[in-house]
Protein backbone atom coordinates (compact mmCIF):
# COMPACT_ATOMS: atom_id res chain seq x y z
CA UNK A 1 0.00 0.00 0.00
CA UNK A 2 2.61 2.31 0.91
CA UNK A 3 4.45 1.74 -2.21
CA UNK A 4 1.72 2.22 -4.69
CA UNK A 5 1.05 5.65 -2.65
CA UNK A 6 4.66 6.26 -3.02
CA UNK A 7 4.57 5.94 -6.80
CA UNK A 8 1.35 8.48 -7.11
CA UNK A 9 3.02 10.73 -5.07
CA UNK A 10 6.08 10.81 -7.29
CA UNK A 11 4.07 10.60 -10.36
CA UNK A 12 1.84 14.12 -8.75
CA UNK A 13 5.36 15.70 -8.65
CA UNK A 14 7.07 14.85 -11.65
CA UNK A 15 3.86 16.54 -13.47
CA UNK A 16 4.59 20.06 -11.63
CA UNK A 17 7.98 19.94 -13.07
CA UNK A 18 8.95 22.21 -15.99
CA UNK A 19 11.72 21.04 -18.28
CA UNK A 20 15.19 21.72 -18.08
CA UNK A 21 16.32 24.46 -20.66
CA UNK A 22 19.59 23.37 -22.15
CA UNK A 23 22.20 25.72 -22.09
CA UNK A 24 24.06 26.36 -25.40
CA UNK A 25 28.17 25.95 -25.38
CA UNK A 26 30.69 28.43 -24.77
CA UNK A 27 32.05 27.84 -28.01
CA UNK A 28 28.68 28.67 -29.61
CA UNK A 29 28.02 31.54 -27.57
CA UNK A 30 31.47 32.99 -28.35
CA UNK A 31 31.37 32.57 -31.69
CA UNK A 32 28.02 34.11 -31.51
CA UNK A 33 29.14 37.17 -29.40
CA UNK A 34 32.15 37.37 -32.05
CA UNK A 35 29.50 37.57 -34.83
CA UNK A 36 27.66 40.53 -33.10
CA UNK A 37 30.79 42.60 -32.67
CA UNK A 38 31.79 41.84 -36.09
CA UNK A 39 28.27 42.89 -36.98
CA UNK A 40 28.99 46.20 -34.84
CA UNK A 41 32.79 46.65 -36.58
CA UNK A 42 31.00 46.23 -40.12
CA UNK A 43 28.62 49.02 -39.48
CA UNK A 44 31.11 51.53 -37.78
CA UNK A 45 33.61 51.13 -40.89
CA UNK A 46 30.39 51.50 -43.14
CA UNK A 47 29.60 54.76 -41.86
CA UNK A 48 33.39 55.94 -41.40
CA UNK A 49 33.76 55.09 -44.97
CA UNK A 50 35.44 51.72 -45.01
CA UNK A 51 37.89 50.36 -43.14
CA UNK A 52 40.60 52.66 -44.12
CA UNK A 53 38.84 55.88 -42.58
CA UNK A 54 38.18 53.71 -39.20
CA UNK A 55 41.64 53.71 -37.88
CA UNK A 56 42.64 56.61 -40.46
CA UNK A 57 42.75 58.93 -37.74
CA UNK A 58 43.68 56.81 -34.64
CA UNK A 59 47.38 57.32 -32.93
CA UNK A 60 49.15 53.97 -33.76
CA UNK A 61 52.59 54.86 -33.36
CA UNK A 62 51.76 55.72 -29.84
CA UNK A 63 53.08 53.47 -27.44
CA UNK A 64 50.98 54.51 -25.01
CA UNK A 65 48.05 54.25 -27.58
CA UNK A 66 48.49 51.05 -28.29
CA UNK A 67 49.22 50.07 -24.71
CA UNK A 68 45.32 51.60 -23.86
CA UNK A 69 43.94 49.86 -26.79
CA UNK A 70 45.34 46.30 -25.71
CA UNK A 71 44.28 46.81 -22.31
CA UNK A 72 40.72 47.86 -23.53
CA UNK A 73 40.82 44.88 -25.76
CA UNK A 74 41.70 42.64 -22.91
CA UNK A 75 39.17 43.78 -20.33
CA UNK A 76 36.43 43.23 -23.03
CA UNK A 77 37.13 39.67 -23.37
CA UNK A 78 37.84 38.60 -19.95
CA UNK A 79 34.92 40.35 -19.14
CA UNK A 80 32.78 38.99 -21.55
CA UNK A 81 34.19 35.49 -20.70
CA UNK A 82 33.78 35.65 -16.78
CA UNK A 83 29.97 36.73 -17.72
CA UNK A 84 29.15 33.58 -20.20
CA UNK A 85 31.34 31.14 -18.20
CA UNK A 86 30.13 31.92 -15.18
CA UNK A 87 25.94 31.44 -16.14
CA UNK A 88 27.43 27.35 -16.93
CA UNK A 89 27.71 24.88 -14.67
CA UNK A 90 31.09 23.62 -13.91
CA UNK A 91 32.56 26.08 -15.84
CA UNK A 92 34.05 27.95 -12.67
CA UNK A 93 37.15 27.59 -13.45
CA UNK A 94 36.93 29.31 -17.14
CA UNK A 95 35.13 31.83 -15.33
CA UNK A 96 38.09 32.59 -12.72
CA UNK A 97 40.25 32.86 -15.43
CA UNK A 98 38.57 35.19 -17.69
CA UNK A 99 37.86 37.58 -15.22
CA UNK A 100 41.50 37.32 -13.80
CA UNK A 101 41.87 38.54 -17.40
CA UNK A 102 39.63 41.30 -17.30
CA UNK A 103 41.17 42.77 -13.98
CA UNK A 104 44.66 42.50 -15.99
CA UNK A 105 43.42 44.33 -18.91
CA UNK A 106 42.03 47.01 -16.34
CA UNK A 107 45.71 46.98 -15.07
CA UNK A 108 47.17 47.21 -18.45
CA UNK A 109 44.59 50.56 -19.56
CA UNK A 110 45.34 51.73 -16.47
CA UNK A 111 49.04 52.12 -17.32
CA UNK A 112 48.18 52.94 -20.66
CA UNK A 113 45.89 55.84 -19.52
CA UNK A 114 48.42 57.43 -17.55
CA UNK A 115 51.76 56.80 -19.82
CA UNK A 116 49.17 58.91 -22.30
CA UNK A 117 48.52 61.81 -19.66
CA UNK A 118 52.49 61.78 -19.52
CA UNK A 119 52.97 62.41 -23.10
CA UNK A 120 49.96 63.82 -24.68
CA UNK A 121 49.05 67.57 -25.54
CA UNK A 122 47.33 68.67 -22.42
CA UNK A 123 44.00 70.89 -23.15
CA UNK A 124 43.50 74.29 -21.70
CA UNK A 125 40.28 73.23 -20.24
CA UNK A 126 38.40 69.72 -19.89
CA UNK A 127 36.55 68.30 -22.56
CA UNK A 128 33.72 67.42 -21.40
CA UNK A 129 31.63 67.52 -25.07
CA UNK A 130 34.07 65.54 -26.81
CA UNK A 131 34.96 63.04 -24.06
CA UNK A 132 30.95 62.59 -23.21
CA UNK A 133 30.37 62.33 -26.84
CA UNK A 134 33.00 59.47 -26.90
CA UNK A 135 31.93 57.84 -23.64
CA UNK A 136 28.09 57.88 -25.59
CA UNK A 137 29.24 56.58 -28.27
CA UNK A 138 31.15 53.62 -26.93
CA UNK A 139 28.08 52.16 -24.60
CA UNK A 140 25.66 52.39 -28.23
CA UNK A 141 28.62 50.28 -29.61
CA UNK A 142 28.17 47.97 -26.98
CA UNK A 143 25.00 47.98 -26.68
CA UNK A 144 24.28 44.40 -28.92
CA UNK A 145 27.04 42.27 -27.37
CA UNK A 146 25.69 44.01 -23.67
CA UNK A 147 22.26 42.76 -24.91
CA UNK A 148 23.15 39.26 -25.53
CA UNK A 149 25.74 39.01 -22.65
CA UNK A 150 22.61 39.97 -20.35
CA UNK A 151 19.98 38.01 -22.15
CA UNK A 152 22.10 35.18 -21.48
CA UNK A 153 23.01 36.06 -17.53
CA UNK A 154 19.14 35.77 -17.12
CA UNK A 155 18.78 32.55 -18.66
CA UNK A 156 21.61 30.72 -17.53
CA UNK A 157 22.68 30.19 -14.03
CA UNK A 158 25.13 32.40 -12.38
CA UNK A 159 25.01 32.24 -8.51
CA UNK A 160 25.65 35.69 -8.45
CA UNK A 161 23.38 38.08 -10.30
CA UNK A 162 25.41 41.27 -9.80
CA UNK A 163 28.68 40.34 -10.85
CA UNK A 164 27.58 39.03 -14.07
CA UNK A 165 25.53 41.70 -14.97
CA UNK A 166 29.06 44.49 -13.85
CA UNK A 167 31.36 41.49 -15.67
CA UNK A 168 28.22 41.90 -19.04
CA UNK A 169 27.81 45.76 -18.93
CA UNK A 170 31.87 46.12 -18.50
CA UNK A 171 32.64 44.09 -21.64
CA UNK A 172 29.86 45.68 -23.54
CA UNK A 173 31.46 49.10 -22.81
CA UNK A 174 35.35 47.36 -22.95
CA UNK A 175 34.59 46.76 -26.26
CA UNK A 176 32.48 50.09 -27.57
CA UNK A 177 35.70 51.83 -26.08
CA UNK A 178 38.59 49.78 -28.03
CA UNK A 179 36.19 50.56 -31.43
CA UNK A 180 36.37 54.16 -30.49
CA UNK A 181 40.05 54.17 -29.16
CA UNK A 182 41.08 52.47 -32.60
CA UNK A 183 39.12 55.45 -34.47
CA UNK A 184 39.20 58.51 -33.16
CA UNK A 185 41.35 61.21 -33.88
CA UNK A 186 41.51 63.20 -31.04
CA UNK A 187 44.93 62.61 -28.99
CA UNK A 188 44.40 64.99 -26.27
CA UNK A 189 45.10 63.68 -22.95
CA UNK A 190 42.21 64.32 -21.63
CA UNK A 191 39.97 63.47 -24.07
CA UNK A 192 41.46 59.93 -24.21
CA UNK A 193 41.76 59.06 -20.59
CA UNK A 194 37.84 60.34 -20.08
CA UNK A 195 36.31 59.38 -23.27
CA UNK A 196 37.56 56.40 -24.44
CA UNK A 197 38.21 54.86 -20.94
CA UNK A 198 36.97 56.27 -17.69
CA UNK A 199 33.68 57.56 -18.27
CA UNK A 200 32.36 54.43 -20.25
CA UNK A 201 33.49 51.89 -18.09
CA UNK A 202 32.20 54.40 -14.87
CA UNK A 203 28.71 54.23 -16.62
CA UNK A 204 28.87 51.23 -17.17
CA UNK A 205 29.29 50.65 -13.55
CA UNK A 206 26.43 52.07 -12.62
CA UNK A 207 24.30 50.66 -15.05
CA UNK A 208 25.46 47.45 -13.77
CA UNK A 209 23.67 48.30 -10.20
CA UNK A 210 20.05 48.29 -11.13
CA UNK A 211 20.81 45.28 -14.31
CA UNK A 212 22.07 43.20 -11.46
CA UNK A 213 18.98 43.74 -9.19
CA UNK A 214 16.53 42.50 -11.81
CA UNK A 215 18.29 39.62 -12.70
CA UNK A 216 18.29 39.17 -9.22
CA UNK A 217 14.95 39.25 -8.81
CA UNK A 218 13.99 37.29 -11.66
CA UNK A 219 16.45 34.30 -10.60
CA UNK A 220 14.33 34.51 -7.21
CA UNK A 221 11.05 34.54 -9.12
CA UNK A 222 12.14 31.71 -11.55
Amino acid sequence: MAEHSTEALLRRLSRDVAPVRPLPSLRRLSLLLLAVLGGVLALEAAVAGGPAGLVAGAPWSSGASLLLLAGLALAAAGAAGGALAGAVPGREREARAARALAGLGLLVATGGALAWLRQAAAEPELPWASSLGCAARSLLLGLAPGALLLGFLAWGCEPRPRRGALLATGAAAAAGATLVHASCSDSGALHVVLGHCAVPLALAALAALPLGALLARARRTA
